[in-house]
Parts: C-alpha cells; structure tokens; sequence
C-alpha cells in the first residue's frame, strides 16, 4: 500500500471497485466484441487519437462535435498497452472496454478519497462509501462497463462535485483532481460549460465569502498550481486549433446550431423540465417515454414502474437532510465538507432543470445521464455520518445490508442498459468484411460507402470494421445529414487530386435495400453482374442517385450535390464515338459570385472545367478513348469537383440557416454521341 493515506484510501477503493465489476463483466477478458454504431464512430476517432490527430470528442446528431477528445486518447492509450503491447485482450473494442472500467472505477475512487478523508475514520468511510457506490451504480446498467458517450460522464461528475466541495471546505490540495474532473467534462458533453461555469462560480463566491470573514481559503502548492495549469493547457488547446479554422471550424458549427435552435418549440417547460430531473432520482432511464414531444406523463403507471426507485431516492434526499440538520452547527472537518457538498448539489439540480429546459428537440434520456452521478454525491453525505457516527455494530449491519444487496443486484455490472443493442451488428461486419475484401481482385483498394440516411449504424460499423484490418474508407459528405462529424474528415475526399492520390477505389454498398433484409453487403461490384448496360442517348436517374457519391436525397426530380467532390458511376455501351455530357444545372448563388467551377474527370482523366450560374444547359465533350477507358470498358466513373461549394448558413452576414455543402442543383443529367459531322456545341469553360 502507498504511504500516502489519502493514496492508500483511493487505491483499496479502487481495487474494490475493480474486481466486483470486472468479476461480474469478466465476460470482457475472454469474449471477442465488437464495435457497431456509436462505439464503431468513436473507434474512428480513437484510431485518429493513437496517431495524435484527434482535437475533438464524440459527434453530435445536431451536425457539431462535442468540444474535446480527452476520453478518446485515455481509450486510445488504453488499445495501445492492453491489446497491442501486452495482447491482454483483444480485439480492440475490448481494449475500450476494459480501459473504460478502470478509468470509471478511478474517477468514483478518487471522488471516495476524497470525500472519506474528511472522515475521523477514512478507511471505514471509504469502504462504507464504496459499497454504496457498487449498490447505487448497480441500478445504473452500464455506468462502469461501457463507453458510450452519454455514460462516461457520471463518474467524472461525481468527482467533480465532490472535488469542489473538497476545496470550497478548505483542502485546495485537491484542486488538481477539480481540474482533472471538469477537463473530461468540459470534453465530454456540451451542456457541462454551465454545470461546471456554475460550480466553479459558486466556489469563487464562497472563498470571497471566506475571505471577506478572515479565514482564507489555503493557496495550493506550486506543484499543485502547475499541474491544474498543465491540465488547463491540455484542455482549451484543442479549442485553440480548431479556432483558427473560422467559420469551418467546429466551435462556430456549435454556435451556428445555437442560433439556429434558439426558440426551439420543441424544448419542455418547466413542469417536464423538473419532472425529467426528478425521474432521474427514480433510477429511470426511459424519459423519452415520459417527457419526449408527445408523449403523455402517467403518472400512475409511472410510479408503478419506479415506485421502489423512488422510495430510494426519497429515502437518500431525506437522509441527507436529516444528516445536515443535525450537524448544522458543527465544525467538524466532515460536518463541513457535508455543507459544502450539499450546496454544490443543490446548485447542481437547480442546473439540471435548466438543462432540461435548453434540450432542443425535446427531453431525450441519455442527455442527463450523469445525474446518476449527482445521486451518488448526494449519498455522500449521510454515508460519511453513518461511517462516523454510528457504533460499530450499526456499521457492520449496514454493511451486511450493502453485501445483501449486491448480492441481489449480481450480474447487474456486465448487464447491457436496455436502451442500448449488444453489437450484432458490430460482429455481422467483422465476418462479413473479411468475405467481401476475399472476393475482390484488389481486396487492398479504399472503399467508397454508399449509403442511405437510415443505414448509418451499419455504415459506420462496416467502416470500423475495415479501419481494424488496416482497410482505408471514405463517404459521402452529406445526405439527409453531416457524415463528416461522424466519420471524421479523414474519411471525406475534397479534391480531385486527393482522389487520384486515394483511389482507385471499390464501390460498397454497406446496407443494400430494405433493413429487413440482408445487410453488410458489397452489391457494387465492379463488372455489375447481372447488369444491362444503358445504351445512348441515355440520362442519368436522378430519382435514384444510388450508384453515386455525394448527391443529396432527391427532391421532386433534382438534386443538390453536397459535396466537394462527386462521383458517378456508370454502365453503359462501349462509345463509337465521342460522347457529350450535358447538365442541366444552376449554380448555388454567393455574394461576388456569379458561378460555380466544376473540375470534370472520366476515367482518371480530366477534361476542360464548367462554369455553370443560371438554370441552363452546361455540356463537355468526352473523347471515346476516355469513355471506353474503364476496366471493364463501358464502366465509366465520373468525378466532379466543385471547389466553390458552401454551406450558406457559414457565409458573412448571410441569414440563411442551410448547412449543407452545396454546390449545383442538377436538374438533368445526360450522354448522347457526338456524330463524326454533327456540330459541336460551345461549352462554357474555365
């Protein structure tokens, strides 16, 4: 054991914390998994963490990404000396996994320490404490064992809350650990800015309050300083990167969707906003059901589903206030820090309702998942006087009744939240990957995803699939949404001369047809098997913009590209002759232009550029030997850059709230021979 107590207290919580729940999800040591969904995103970004290049957290579905990568780089660390070092666990998604429990063990040790060295009996109250911890969290499937996002903010919160109260009372030691936990917050989720601005306020008002009465709160060592100034560091130098990226950067996507959203109908008022807070001292995690647009507050069937829950809760707010009474007046280290904790949590409820009435489109559960942690902060207080307090048989009978109820409560650690799915999906993809790439005469090729809006899961599980064996993939910019928060940029090609550099490429369709049906299949093979070949004159089908990279959904018989580089492919007839290719097109109108430039390349090969502004016919000829220039010949793939492609809701003084990256709206799209004698039209170049 550390000589340190405060060490000593941390590392027997910790190793408590550890073996109960890795023993109940051991499951983790020995069973392959995999990540599908969200977790297959944010193994994208972890995979960019372990080469250094991720400056931002998990993505947001409002088209932003949360401000900051601290918990990525922890799992990436993680995937480094636990799968790749040590071969401990694999694949990699386990690595997460298990990096995950020890992380959100270490957090709720720490805050345990912290809290119990205020105690007369530290280490009574540390395993009093950890006890209830394991009995709280039990109730919260998932807090321990997974790493999705919404999930791995209720362990830093507990630490923070306690931290803050830990130094409001006079122990500015454990600023660092105040640091630490806001840092993950402040990366983490969005909406901690104003739990943590809040807090940290609050703690300003109370140490001028302290010294105002004499009694000044003790300035940190110059170790300590140094540490919270390193932690500071590391924490706003991803903003700062990103800051000097303007208008594309992802902190004025953050404000962008502030304003756009600003007088959302959709947002609760204040009877859903406290009765969603509330529902979380029930130990529910179904407000959607609840609180959600439309839906109805029963409150009967309610109390029916969460009656036991609520008791708890009513039981642990009771048992807090009866604790603070009876120590209104005591100077007691521990009675002090209770107070202090006490108004740390009650400015953080106050907060949680506030945040509820600033959720744009309506309440949705995993918003505020980490009031679980604030739950665990406020049976802090009763549980340090009862470690204190109590004589010791009363102590062993609690504990007794804590053994008693986790013992009930087994197998609740390794149990999967049921709002979540197991990764199905996640294994489909590790199987069926590898079959796709073995039936490929060029298995190596990066890969295109060609996808419908409500087949992300699968898409985004097929590209971490591939990202695992070392396979590069890219896809569309946008369609029906922003993919580029999701993906990352790393998997968006923005100009011709990045795909030449990038491709060739193999075409996968990662979700084809009805979600019913088969899923994780490559069905745009390069010959297209089974395909009749399109015969001249012919038009490309722009109500069915499947075979295409960077096309928005069509709408009434046009669309948008929504990309800075598209790709079309097609099949058709060998070409006896050169073939003209006509737009019809306008260009997206910008302030001092008065068109858009369209780069255009046939099978490798570019060709004179467009300038297409109004709704006009904009034609290129294509010389035969280009057309018939593809593997198989009449496998034509055409890539469009469009350089001045914008996002108007980005552009100076510009009112407009449309963020997708648009380009041409296509009105008609169509290939007709050029007769040796015919003619030639005029095309508009640059």
């Amino acid at each position: 054991m550390p000589p340190n107590p405060f060490a000593r207290l941390v590392l027997l919580s910790w190793l408590v914390l550890v073996s109960v729940v890795l023993w109940e999800d051991r499951g983790i040591l020995r069973t392959p998994l995999y990540e599908q969904a969200d977790d297959a995103a944010n193994a994208l970004s972890i995979s960019r963490a372990k080469h250094g290049t991720e400056i931002y957290g998990n993505y947001s579905r409002f088209e932003f990404r949360h401000p900051g990568p601290a918990f990525v780089y922890v799992y990436a660390a993680g995937e480094a000396v636990l799968d790749d070092c040590l071969g401990l666990v694999a694949p990699r998604h386990n690595a997460h996994l298990l990096t995950g429990i020890l992380l959100q063990a270490a957090f709720l040790a720490l805050a345990i320490g912290i809290a119990a060295s205020h105690s007369g009996y530290p280490t009574r109250s540390a395993l009093l404490l950890t006890g209830v911890g394991l009995v709280h969290f039990a109730f919260v499937p998932g807090s321990f064992s997974q790493v999705w996002p919404p999930l791995v903010l209720i362990m830093p919160f507990v630490l923070f809350c306690v931290a803050a109260a830990s130094v409001a009372a006079g122990r500015t030691g454990n600023t660092v650990w105040l640091a630490l936990a806001a840092a993950f917050l402040l990366h983490g989720h969005i909406a901690q800015f104003l739990f943590v601005g809040g807090v940290l306020l609050l703690l300003l008002g109370l140490a001028a309050r302290r010294s105002l009465v004499g009694d000044p709160l003790p300035y940190p060592t110059r170790g300590r300083c140094a540490a919270v100034a390193l932690i500071a560091a590391l924490t706003v130098l991803p903003w700062v990167i990103d800051a000097f990226r303007g208008r594309e950067s992802n902190l004025f996507d953050i404000w962008l969707h502030m304003k756009r959203s600003d007088g959302d109908p959709t947002r609760p008022g204040w009877l859903a906003a406290v009765a969603d807070t509330a529902s979380y001292f029930c130990y529910c995690a179904r407000q959607d059901d609840w609180f959600s647009p439309g839906a109805v507050l029963a409150w009967r069937q309610f109390t029916r589903s969460y009656g036991l829950g609520a008791l708890a809760g009513i039981a642990g707010i009771s048992a807090c206030g009866f604790t603070l009474w009876g120590r209104r007046s005591s100077r007691a280290p521990s009675a002090v820090f209770q107070r202090h904790l006490a108004a740390v949590c009650a400015l953080s409820v106050l907060l949680c309702v506030v945040w509820a009435l600033r959720q744009d489109g309506g309440i949705t559960f995993f918003n505020s998942l980490f009031i679980f942690g604030l739950m665990m902060a406020l049976w802090i207080i009763p549980g340090l006087t009862l470690a204190e307090a109590a004589p010791g048989w009363a102590v062993g009978a609690v504990a007794a009744l804590l053994a008693g109820t986790l013992a009930v409560a087994a197998g609740r650690y390794g149990k999967m939240p049921d709002y979540m799915e197991g990764d199905t999906v996640g294994r489909e993809a590790a199987t069926a990957v590898p079959l796709s790439l073995s039936r490929e005469a060029h298995p190596g090729r990066a890969k295109l995803l060609v996808f419908a809006h409500d087949d992300w899961d699968q898409a985004v599980s097929v590209a971490a699939a591939l990202n695992r064996m070392g396979i590069r993939s890219f896809v569309p910019q946008s369609s029906n949404g922003d993919w580029k928060v999701m993906f990352g940029e790393d998997h968006l090609i923005g100009s011709l001369e990045q795909a030449r550099a990038l491709g060739p490429f193999s075409w996968w369709r990662p979700a084809p047809g009805s979600r019913a049906g088969t899923r994780l299949v490559d069905d745009l093979r390069d010959d297209f098997p089974g395909r009749e070949r399109s015969r001249f004159p012919f038009a490309f089908d722009l109500r069915h913009p499947g075979e295409s990279f960077g096309l928005a959904a069509p709408e009434d018989g046009y669309t948008w590209t929504e990309s800075k580089v598209v790709f079309i492919r097609l099949w058709s007839e060998a070409a006896r002759s050169d073939v003209r290719m006509t737009f019809r097109a306008y260009g997206l109108p910008l302030r001092h232009h008065k068109f858009q430039r369209v780069r255009v390349q046939v099978n490798g090969t570019e060709l004179p550029g467009l300038r297409i502004g109004g709704l006009s016919d904009y034609s290129v000829t294509v010389p035969r030997a280009y057309w018939n220039g593809g593997a198989p010949a009449g496998l034509v793939e055409l890539a469009l850059e469009l350089p001045d492609s914008a996002r108007l809701a980005v552009q100076p003084r510009s009112k407009s709230m449309e963020t997708r990256l648009l380009g041409i709206c296509i009105r008609a799209l169509t290939f007709e021979p050029i007769a040796p004698d015919a003619p030639a039209k005029r095309p508009t170049t640059w």
